[in-house]
Formats: structure tokens, C-alpha cells, sequence
């Protein structure tokens, strides 16, 4: 799991405080102005804001979502897109019906806030331009970028002294100043706490040109790709420029594309061209027999000794002959063991019999004057395959990620950043794959299954080994039948029984889980999954690798211990040193490990012994 803390990939108080304060002071000034005397305004620019988002295909080169965030996709997938395929929601901008009535309370807060500060008179209608986009919790909310009061009225940019909280929390621009010290550093990032503190805005940034009031600033440019940041840094102009960091726009069937929203009072009009859904889709009743009827002599005991091996607990004996105990599993650390571990992995399916094939990418190959400590490090995916009978239908995947996390507490008190063990997070996934090619092996499935390992879930390599794989996927028109993700899956606490299915928002997804659910009642009776759809505030998909998955269309479920944000996300353990083998439930991991398999059985069309 890749967050960091509750509040998942956010700024730390003390900078995010001075961040908050500085449009304050800002807003003050311009309402004082107001009060003298109508502002000059600045020329409106032509077109909406999403003009500005010249990537045509962001999606081939999927940026972290900590160096900007991704967009909303409407109509049709990436997935949809790069296949060709016809949209599930045939080409339409269909959003929850829960959004609209959010997005109301929003524009309400907005609203009164305008009227307090006699901006606006509570008689007057007034224009918004916004998009959909997802909160640091994976939930859909809005982005408000400016407004005004008629169409010959001139933008005017909101702030954080113009909105109400709500939750989901709705985004607005935020304001830096490069020529500030501390906004200089949180815009291109501070080369000495690997993005702990300072997640850059640099890739969320809509320049504007710096003038006498930032509220009517001309926008220039936006939404630069991080690779273009090292340059910026060093523009000679950068002192004529200010930087709203603000989300990239929506798409629609791939196009940037923005709303213009209008209130009155409490009522808003809303863009005909939306169509609001119901919420979620409910999981469907299947009735599969079982494939799996009897489990390899020491199951158990190897799954066990896997984890041991992997949480570096015990040592192993590389293909090299060398004795090592992985001790070192986060990609920002120099030192880190990962080529090692994909090493030990290949040698383990070898000796299984089990093909293998390596994804080879870099990270951090910036100039070494970039924000970050650069040091160039070649990355892996490791993929095994076990062959289907059909070579035409798309594989099942199955993956885990083998890096391991920041202990947070360490980074946070003492700024060191050490990586944590991760017997639970994410060892255990990492064995279940193992068992998995054990047991499937020599099945014959009908659909091939590839058995993945992926690089850099967790921070600040930031679901690293997935965009790599997601952008390829897409690159060349690959489909999959869909993901089964399995992320922490040892730890059970007082509420043993209970595991979490948590699916993508498109039917496929909703069928994997669904297999899933009767995988459960049949392989463990005494187990109790709890089905989270896309958009339950308790699902946990957008912290995995899966959130990749989900949001360029491809059908995915997570497999995962009861664990979100509301239960148990700060356990001891969890992104801690602590986070050893002797946190584990064993015979939970065990029979959520066979509930994997047998649910990947059914989906591959594994043929019964």
C-alpha cells in the first residue's frame, strides 16, 4: 500500500499552513482593492482553460499522481481509446448522481462567500469554470478554477478564502510565487526529503503572467510535463511568471474539456450535455463449482518460509552464489536490493518450471540538477507466465508489488528514511504468487495467466512499476481480461474473518469480484468479504497499484485485508519497522492466498484435476 499517512500524499502542516495562509492574505488585499474601487481588468483569454492541456495522449507516459495528478476520463477509457473499443458509456460524460448534489453544495459555499465579500450581489448569476476530478482518497469531487459575473466579465481566479469545506474537499488554485524561497521550493521540489514534505506542483502548475493582481492574471501555460522542470527552474523570465497549482482538466474521449456551471442563490445550472448515474453496480450472484479440491503437501509451511525469505527475516541463496537477507526494498534508496530480489524470483520460477520475461524502464533519468536526489536507476517488472490452451483470448493477470515502504515514522520525526521489513506490505502477496504458479502450473488454463511483480508501489516511486506497465499496455493495444491485485492480505487483527474485494467502476470488474464472493462461501466458509465498489468510502483501491488499472479502463479487484481509511489504516505495523513476520495471521494469508488462486482457477478456465 502506497500512502504515506491517513491524509495519503499530502504537504505537511507546517507547509501547507503557510501555503493556506498566503491566498488568504492574497484574497484580503484584492478585497480590499474591491472596496476602493473596481479592479482593472485583465483580458479574458479565448476558449476555456482546458485549451491550455496540449498532452494529446497523457496517458502512453502515466506521470506519478504525486507530480501531477491524473485526469478525470469521461466517454470513453484510455483503454477504449488505444483498443478502439466502443465505450461502455458510449461516448457520453456520465458522472455519479451523488457528484451533482456535491458539486451543488460546493457551488453554494462559493456562492455565499462572493456575496459576503459584496463581489456579487445575491441577485446576480455567475459562471464557474470546472471539472470532475478525484480526492487524495480516490473519491470524485470538483476543481474550481475561476468565475464570473457575466460573459463580457472578465475570469477572475478563485482561492482557498473563497470556499467552503466540504467532503470530499473540492479543489482551487493555489497560489506560489517563484521568486519566494519557500514557493520556489514548492513548486520544482526539495532535493533533500525525496518528496516527503514537499511534493512538487510544478506538473499542476497553470502559469500566469504576473501583474498587479493575481486575481485577473492571464494564464499562459499549463499542466507541463515533470520532464520540463529542471528547465523552467532555470528560466530567465520565471520572476515575470506566478504559478496556480491546479489539477489538469477532465477528458472527454480523450479531449481536455471543462464546464461552465452557473449559480443563483442555491440553484445551478448545469451543462446539458452531463449525464448523471446511479452510484455503483452491485455484485451479481454466481454459482461456480470448485476447482481446487485439495491443496500441495506443505502449503502452509513453504507460504511461510516465503515471506521470511522476502521480509529479509532470513537469508537466501542468490542464482550467484551469494547469501543475502533483503533488508532493502524501497526504490528512492540507492542502495536498495530490488534487482536482487527480481533475480531471486526468476530463479524461483525456473526451478517451477515457469517462464519468465522482464520489463526494463528508468526512472529518475533527469539531469542531476533536478529537484530530486537523481540518481538513475534502471527499474523492473518481472512477468511469469503460465500458458492458456488459446492463445487468442486476453491473459488474467495476477500482481503484488516487492518493494517495500518508508518507515513513516522514522522520515517524519527524523527525517531518515529507512525501508520498512514488509511482511505484510507486501510479502504476503508476493508468496500467494508463488503458491499460485505451484498450484496452477500444469493446469492447462484456457485463458494464460501472467503472474506479475511489480516495482515501486510505494512512495516516492509512487505506483512507478505500474504506470510503466498500464502505458505500455495501452502503447501497444494490449487487452487483458482484467487484474486480480492482492496487496496486504496477512494481517487480521480482532476482525479475523473479514476481507475486502474492492472493484473497478465497469462491469468486468464487478464479475471478478463476484466470482470472488462465492470463491469465498466455497473454498473458506468461515471467511466474511466485504464487496467495495469503485466509489465505496471504503474501498481501498486508490491506494494500491490497482487505481492505475482502474482509471485507464482495465478491469481490476483487490484482494486485501480489512484495511481503508476509516479501519485499521494506522496499525502498528503498518509502514513501520515493525512490520515483521510476527504481525502476520498465517492461516488468514493462507486461506485468502487459496481464495486467489481458485478465484483465478475459475476466470482462466482452469480444467478440474
Amino acid at each position: 500500500m502506497s500512502t504515506r499517512s491517513s491524509s495519503s500524499r499530502s504537504r505537511s502542516t507546517s507547509t501547507l499552513a503557510i501555503l493556506l495562509i498566503l491566498p488568504l492574505l492574497i484574497a484580503l488585499v484584492v478585497q480590499g482593492s474591491a472596496s476602493a474601487g473596481k479592479p482593472a481588468p485583465a483580458p479574458a483569454p479565448a476558449g476555456s482553460l482546458a485549451d491550455l492541456a496540449t498532452e494529446p495522449a497523457p496517458w502512453l507516459d502515466l506521470e506519478a499522481n504525486s507530480l501531477q495528478r491524473s485526469p478525470t476520463y469521461l466517454g470513453s477509457t484510455p483503454r477504449e481509446l488505444a483498443l478502439r473499443l466502443k465505450p461502455v458509456d458510449g461516448g457520453l460524460p456520465k458522472l455519479p448522481a451523488t457528484l451533482k448534489d456535491l458539486g451543488a453544495l460546493q457551488l453554494k459555499g462559493i456562492y455565499q462567500s462572493l456575496v459576503a465579500k459584496k463581489w456579487i450581489t445575491s441577485k446576480q448569476t455567475i459562471t464557474v469554470e470546472s471539472w470532475p476530478m478525484r480526492d487524495d482518497r480516490g473519491r470524485l469531487t470538483w476543481a474550481f478554477a475561476r468565475w464570473r459575473a457575466s460573459s463580457t466579465a472578465p475570469w477572475r481566479w478563485l482561492s482557498w478564502a473563497d470556499i467552503q469545506n466540504t467532503d470530499p474537499n473540492t479543489f482551487v488554485p493555489d497560489l506560489y510565487d517563484p521568486t519566494v524561497p519557500s514557493d520556489y521550493e514548492g513548486i520544482f521540489g526539495n532535493p533533500d526529503d525525496y518528496g516527503w514534505y514537499t511534493e512538487p506542483a510544478f506538473g499542476n502548475c497553470i502559469w500566469v503572467q504576473r501583474g498587479s493582481d493575481p486575481a485577473y492574471a492571464t494564464p499562459i501555460r499549463a499542466w507541463l510535463r515533470w520532464s520540463e522542470s529542471v528547465a523552467y527552474s532555470q528560466r530567465s523570465d520565471l520572476d515575470q511568471q506566478l504559478c496556480l497549482a491546479f489539477p489538469p482538466p477532465a477528458r472527454l474521449n480523450g479531449n481536455p474539456v471543462s464546464y461552465q456551471l452557473k449559480i443563483k442563490g442555491v440553484s445551478v445550472t448545469w451543462p446539458r450535455s452531463l449525464v448523471w448515474t446511479s452510484d455503483t453496480l452491485a455484485p451479481e450472484t454466481v454459482d461456480g463449482s470448485v476447482i481446487i479440491d485439495s491443496w500441495p503437501e506443505g502449503f502452509a509451511e513453504r507460504y511461510r518460509a516465503d515471506v521470511l525469505a522476502l521480509d529479509g527475516e532470513a537469508p537466501v541463496v542468490l542464482p550467484d552464489g551469494r547469501e543475502v537477507s533483503f533488508t532493502v526494498k524501497n526504490n528512492a534508496l540507492p542502495d536498495n536490493q530490488l534487482v536482487d530480489v527480481f533475480s531471486y524470483l526468476e530463479a524461483r520460477y525456473e526451478e517451477l518450471g515457469v517462464t519468465t520475461w522482464r520489463q526494463d524502464f528508468p526512472w529518475r533519468d533527469t539531469p542531476a540538477a533536478g529537484p530530486y536526489p537523481v540518481v538513475p536507476q534502471p527499474q523492473t517488472n518481472l512477468i511469469a507466465e503460465i500458458p492458456g490452451t488459446n492463445p487468442k483470448l486476453p491473459p488474467l493477470l495476477v500482481a503484488d508489488h516487492v518493494d517495500t515502504a518508508f518507515d513513516e515514522v522514522l522520515a517524519v520525526t527524523k527525517g531518515i528514511y529507512s525501508a520498512v521489513p514488509g511482511a505484510d506490505d507486501n510479502a504476503t502477496a508476493t508468496s500467494a504468487l508463488l503458491r499460485m504458479a505451484e498450484v496452477l502450473k500444469d493446469r492447462k488454463p484456457v485463458r494464460s495467466i501472467w503472474l506479475i511483480h511489480f516495482t515501486g508501489e510505494e512512495f516516492p516511486a509512487d505506483d512507478l512499476g505500474a504506470r510503466a506497465f498500464v502505458s505500455d499496455l495501452l502503447g501497444d493495444r494490449q487487452e487483458i481480461y482484467g487484474l486480480v491485485l492482492l496487496d496486504m492480505i496477512g494481517f487480521a487483527g480482532q476482525n479475523q474473518p473479514q476481507f475486502q474485494l474492492s472493484a473497478g467502476k465497469d462491469p468486468t470488474s464487478v464479475h471478478i469480484a463476484s466470482v470472488a464472493l462465492d470463491v469465498s462461501g466455497d473454498i473458506e466458509p468461515d471467511l466474511m468479504p466485504l464487496f467495495r465498489s469503485r466509489y465505496d468510502d471504503r474501498s481501498y483501491l486508490f491506494n494500491t497499484d490497482g487505481i492505475i488499472f482502474s482509471e485507464n479502463g482495465y478491469p481490476v479487484v483487490l484482494i486485501n485485508e480489512l484495511v481503508n481509511y476509516y479501519t485499521r489504516l494506522l496499525r502498528d505495523g503498518y509502514h513501520r519497522m515493525s512490520d515483521t513476520s510476527d504481525k502476520i495471521n498465517f492461516g488468514y494469508a493462507v486461506s485468502l492466498t487459496k481464495v486467489a488462486i481458485e478465484t483465478v482457477a475459475r476466470l482462466a478456465e482452469v480444467p478440474k484435476a
